[in-house]
Order: C-alpha cells, then sequence, then structure tokens
C-alpha cells in the first residue's frame, strides 16, 4: 500500500480582492489560522493585513 507524503496546506486562500477604505485593515488573521494571501489590492487604509495570536499567513506578493 502507498502512502502520499503529509504536506501541510493552508485551508483557506484569500485571493483577488479589492480593499478600498476598509477603515483600520483589509485583513485580520489570528488563532491557529494559516491562510494563503495573495493578488489581493490594499488602497486608502491604515495597514493591510493584521496577523495576531498564532497565525502564520503565507503571504505571497
Amino acid at each position: 500500500m502507498a502512502f502520499l507524503p503529509l504536506v501541510e496546506m493552508p485551508l483557506l486562500s484569500i485571493s483577488k480582492n479589492y480593499f478600498y477604505q476598509n477603515g483600520a485593515n483589509g485583513i485580520t488573521v489570528s488563532a491557529d489560522s494559516r491562510p494563503e494571501v495573495w493578488e489581493n489590492v490594499f488602497q486608502n487604509k491604515g495597514f493591510a493585513i493584521n496577523v495576531a495570536q498564532n497565525a502564520s499567513t503565507i503571504l505571497l506578493l
């Protein structure tokens, strides 16, 4: 019986969005989440991405 190697992949992908004047930030990633964030546009905000607690975000710029 063959087994595939265990590869940790993000369960959530946040991509191809346009965040415009969303107040303080565009995306907040918190707790133990591990999203992949790519091809997003952040315009006119305090900061684009807030990462808190034990989150580990994959950012592809």
